[in-house]
């Protein structure tokens, strides 16, 4: 896995690298003319924790990958709202949580813990407003093409999930009373799109912000909003424009 997630990083500055060495032509659009493309196609990402891709501790520290569709619309000559929906799986070590009736507590945090790999599947959907700050002078360079450039974004995604092999034991009273609704994320996002042909680009991002869980036991609802963790995005995607 480290050595995929290194190559795929290689892989895309590189890419960075052998365009910003092309032919420059100039472009003698009017400033007012050069606009942001709209485009819709398919997409693949892999997120990960920058902080954590080395680290032995992988506990609570989901890769998540995600295939689906996606459209991004112009409204403004450097600004975009994209929306996407699509598939999400995430893989990640967990402990296994056990209930101690006599104790009344949980254990299997500690350090003779025992951990399985934990698979999870399920339905993702977002939207994305973004800022692509460098477009017109990159346009007028012609090197603009899909929208290539640095871009700021504020992405916000809702994930349900389907299914998991993860297994809790949880006491009755918690077991039968929970249910969860799905998360909902909103990240502040940079990032960088390069086009490698005229219907494929590549995107690396970087993005942290807020989760907010939505959930309810007891028949009460009660959201719970938490950080969310540093995310490293990479994704390939395919436009039809």
């Amino acid at each position: 896995m480290k050595q995929f997630i290194v190559l795929t990083v290689f892989s895309f500055f590189a890419s960075l690298s052998v365009n910003a060495q092309q032919e420059i032509y100039f472009n003698a659009s009017k400033p007012e003319d050069l606009k942001v493309e709209s485009l819709k196609g398919v997409e693949l990402q892999m997120g990960f924790n920058p902080f954590k891709i080395f680290s032995s501790d992988i506990y609570f520290n989901p890769i998540p990958y995600y295939a689906g569709f996606f459209c991004e619309k112009r409204i403004a000559p450097t600004m975009t709202l994209g929306y996407s929906a699509g598939l999400f799986g995430t893989t990640q070590k967990m402990p296994v949580m056990i209930y101690d009736s006599i104790s009344g507590g949980y254990y299997g945090y500690g350090s003779n813990s025992n951990y399985e790999k934990v698979y999870s599947l399920g339905l993702r959907a977002g939207l994305e407003p973004r800022w692509y700050w460098t477009f017109k002078k990159r346009a007028a360079l012609n090197k603009a093409r899909l929208n290539s450039g640095w871009f700021l974004s504020m992405p916000l995604n809702y994930e349900y999930l389907m299914y998991t092999t993860y297994k809790p034991i949880y006491p009755p009273n918690i077991q039968n009373t929970y249910h969860s609704y799905g998360y909902l994320t909103l990240k502040p996002t940079i990032g960088y799109r390069q086009s490698i042909t005229k219907n494929i680009f590549l995107e690396g991002s970087f993005g942290y912000g807020i989760g907010l869980s939505l959930s309810s036991q007891n028949g009460h609802f009660f959201p719970f909003l938490s950080n969310t963790e540093p995310e490293l995005k990479i994704k390939a995607a395919y436009t039809f424009k």
